[in-house]
């Protein structure tokens, strides 16, 4: 795997990734990653409407969306929508490498405009909370772990009636969820639109963006498009929507293992630049964490709840000292752009040891984390009650901590 796929991304875009100001936008074309059945494969937005068009009588196809309005006029809604779930082979698809590399990548929030359930699954794999969001009502709801928040834009199979999938559903989309669009919105004026198997076709997102750029002009912040080995005319196409193209010189037939390399490098790149650039606040800490990420490391991560931080510093903080390693938590690093994942990540990676008091959803993940970066010998849970381990976390080892242990 070489550095010099990173070459290809501007500085500025790679700091905004440090500062959590990437919106990663998902399409179709993402979706070809998929691992599916022999003599299968995901199709692009347009193989879509060919594989429709085809059961169409004396139908002259001329785009995706025509296809897919003339069906349901002709068939009903209900029988698209199940062709729709047989074509994207919605119970067969299963996320591909670079479905699971992007996955380990550390973002809050999300954007794709398939129906398919591939990103889903992928953070399922990696054991990650999603939190797919296709109400209005659901744009107020927030989470202060380490979930992640996918903006289904166009809903998906199993909300038919919300799937955004016709030329009726594409002109009343502007009314009809109004909040949405002004959330999209909101997202690219403060972050930087990453498009990632996109083609910038769809009429609402299309009208959404143009309006960003209309209103903002020369102050509307740069978007970007990941593409692989891609011709000048397709590189053209996204340049004239104002898209700056990242051109992966890889194999094109080899899409999915060459993202995947990319995902993996950014994440590495990730983990290497997060802690320099945060803001230490404990001396100990800062002196460790100012030594080279690939030297001996002296670090015991801590991942503990919020309430629980004062109850370990008094007890388990001086055993720790006495071991030889330094104790660290993750509110004692500041990241830009209230990086928090990230940071975790980094620090996990960096750690000598890792202590989880797995009590709550976000120290679980964090602690399936540790043990995809440490052996079990060197992570060690604390548990309120043994019974409480998920099955696949038992065979790590656990101390109890009763309700007598914190009233000491």
């Amino acid at each position: 795997m070489s550095d010099d796929y990173l070459k290809h991304f501007p500085k500025p875009l790679l700091q905004d990734l440090l500062e959590n100001r990437w919106l990663p936008i998902i399409g179709a074309g993402f979706s070809l990653n998929a691992k599916t059945p022999r003599g299968t494969k995901m199709p692009l937005w347009d193989d879509l409407g060919k594989r429709i068009a085809d059961e169409l009588e004396d139908y002259p196809y001329s785009s995706a969306l025509d296809a897919l309005s003339a069906y349901s006029q002709e068939f009903s809604r209900a029988r698209l929508i199940e062709r729709l779930r047989e074509h994207l082979l919605i119970n067969k698809a299963q996320p591909g490498k670079a479905h699971i590399a992007f996955a380990k990548l550390q973002f809050d929030i999300v954007c794709t405009t398939n129906f398919d359930f591939l990103l889903e699954r992928s953070y399922d794999a990696e054991q990650k909370y999603c939190h797919p969001i296709l109400d209005e009502d659901q744009l107020s709801i927030t989470t202060q772990d380490s979930s992640v928040r996918l903006l289904k834009l166009h809903g998906d199979i199993h909300h038919p009636q919300r799937m955004i999938v016709t030329e009726e559903d594409y002109d009343v989309f502007l009314d009809r969820y109004p909040l949405t669009a002004t959330y999209l919105a909101s997202l690219m004026i403060t972050r930087t639109p990453v498009f990632i198997g996109y083609s910038l076709d769809d009429p609402d997102f299309r009208m959404i963006w143009q309006t960003v750029s209309e209103r903002l002009g020369r102050l509307r912040r740069q978007a970007y498009v990941l593409l692989v080995d891609a011709k000048q005319a397709e590189l053209a196409r996204y340049e004239r929507r104002g898209v700056k193209p990242i051109n992966i010189p890889g194999n094109r037939t080899q899409y999915s293992d060459e993202l995947a390399k990319v995902f993996t490098l950014l994440r590495d790149y990730v983990r290497e630049h997060i802690i320099p650039v945060s803001q230490i606040t404990q001396e100990e800490s800062l002196q460790e964490l100012s030594l080279p990420p690939d030297g001996h490391s002296r670090i015991c991560f801590f991942a503990v709840p919020f309430k629980l931080q004062a109850f370990y510093r008094d007890r388990l903080f001086p055993v720790v000292r006495d071991c030889g390693l330094v104790p660290v938590t993750a509110d004692e690093i500041v990241a830009p752009g209230g990086n928090i994942s990230a940071k975790i990540d980094a620090l996990i990676s960096r750690a000598a040891a890792v202590v989880v008091d797995a009590s709550n959803r976000t120290t679980l993940y964090e602690s399936r984390l540790a043990l995809r970066n440490l052996s079990k010998e060197k992570v060690l849970l604390i548990v309120e009650d043994k019974d409480s381990l998920p099955f696949d976390l038992r065979d790590v080892r656990y101390v109890v901590r009763t309700k007598e242990t914190m009233a000491e």
